[in-house]
């Protein structure tokens, strides 16, 4: 039996386990963005550092830990999925320049960017 109820837990844990992840991997991707920025680096480049260097280490713990996928096989469609939420992320931080400051205003993205995320990396990883 497939209904929706059925699937609701599993799709909750995953969630939560997406959350708690998500975490770490804001952190650590948050903190390469900054010191992008406080190197001198433009804001587009400070975010592609960020998805570069974070495409490997979120990979590892997305695949392994909320989605159950082994190895890096998937990889190289992970890496072209991280590329399109990047291209989403950088044309929202750009609209957001004038606003704000690039680190307050890529902080007001991380929420967005993480519901997108789990919307694409679940489908990507099943």
């Amino acid at each position: 039996m497939t209904n929706g109820a059925y699937q609701s837990p599993r799709v909750t844990g995953r969630f939560l386990r997406f959350l708690g992840v998500g975490v770490a991997n804001t952190c650590f991707g948050y903190t390469v963005f900054c010191a992008g920025l406080l190197s001198g680096l433009p804001p587009s480049y400070a975010l592609a550092l960020q998805f570069g260097v974070g495409i490997p280490f979120n990979y590892l713990l997305h695949g392994r830990y909320v989605f159950g996928v082994g190895g890096i096989s998937r990889l190289p469609l992970y890496a072209f999925a991280y590329l399109a939420l990047y291209s989403v992320n950088l044309v929202v931080l750009e609209r957001l320049d004038d606003l704000l400051s690039p680190a307050v205003a890529q902080a007001i993205l991380i929420l967005p960017m993480a519901g997108l995320s789990f919307v694409v990396l679940s489908r990507l990883l099943r």
